[in-house]
């Protein structure tokens, strides 16, 4: 009889532990504790989109998408800068290519419309310089 009370006693230990981890995996459920912490993750899950209909996944899947427009519209504003600065950098080069030939074209008109230039390609013509000193007209009234 000794032995058939320590051999029951054995067997309802044996179900209060069964039913304790009963009650365990019960309460992991209720608490949303999903069994995804010791599952492994391999590419074929990842691939698969297993991974998308996971708890964590279906809980952020709000904060997932906001992180995911915003991450767009840096993208495309960082983009949209940068164009504007090619575009402004292109734009002052030729201002400085503008400027550089305005000079160029200012020093050469004003080599050109100098007298002792101008003296020097009138060959032929009866102009010259004037060897009397300048006097000025009196204008009566």
């Amino acid at each position: 009889m000794a032995d058939n009370k320590e051999k029951e006693k054995e067997r309802t230990s044996r179900r209060a532990v069964s039913g304790e981890r009963r009650a365990e995996r019960a309460l992991r459920e209720i608490i949303d504790i999903d069994n995804e912490q010791r599952t492994r993750i391999t590419w074929r899950s990842v691939l698969g989109g297993d991974m998308l209909s996971g708890a964590f996944f279906r809980r952020y899947v709000f904060f997932i998408l906001l992180v995911v427009v915003l991450l767009v519209v840096y993208v495309s504003n960082r983009y949209a800068c940068q164009q504007e600065y090619l575009e402004q950098t292109r734009l002052l080069d030729t201002l400085q290519d503008r400027r550089w030939q305005l000079l160029t074209i200012s020093s050469e008109i004003k080599e050109k419309t100098r007298r002792s230039f101008v003296e020097e390609n009138l060959h032929d013509t009866t102009l010259g310089t004037s060897t009397q000193p300048l006097y000025q007209l009196e204008v009566g009234e």
